[in-house]
Order: C-alpha cells, then sequence, then structure tokens
C-alpha cells in the first residue's frame, strides 16, 4: 500500500510541473504545448487514486473482518 501512495504522489508531483511548470529551475510548463499528455496524465492520477482508496477500503473491510471473527 505504501508503494501505490508513493507512486501516486510522484504522479501528482511529474503532473503538477507538466502543468505549471517550475520557473526556478527552469522547466517550463508543458500542458499548453501538448494538450494530450495532461489529459492522458490527469485520468492517470485519477485512476491511481482511485486504485489506491480502493485497495485501501478492502483493506479496512478485511481487517474488520477478522476483529468481529477474532471476538466471537
Amino acid at each position: 500500500m505504501l508503494l501505490a501512495i508513493s507512486g501516486c504522489a510522484a504522479a501528482s508531483a511529474v503532473g503538477y510541473i507538466s502543468r505549471y511548470g517550475e520557473e526556478k529551475m527552469g522547466w517550463m510548463a508543458i500542458c499548453n504545448r501538448v494538450g494530450m499528455f495532461c489529459n492522458q496524465m490527469m485520468i492517470s492520477m485519477v485512476l491511481s487514486y482511485l486504485a489506491f482508496f480502493s485497495y485501501f477500503a478492502f483493506a479496512v473491510m478485511s481487517s474488520n473482518k477478522a476483529m468481529y471473527q477474532a471476538n466471537e
């Protein structure tokens, strides 16, 4: 689960820099030049976070089920 959220954070950082750029480092924003890249990046980030939260919900439900069975 840690690897999944790390991947989501890295994708968010790349997406932010590609959309807004980083003036101090000399990196230009590329979304105004390559719109298809930003659209695909946004879709992949949304799906990545959706997968992470789904996995997190399944982990919580599984641990809740295990706790409930242990109390019986």
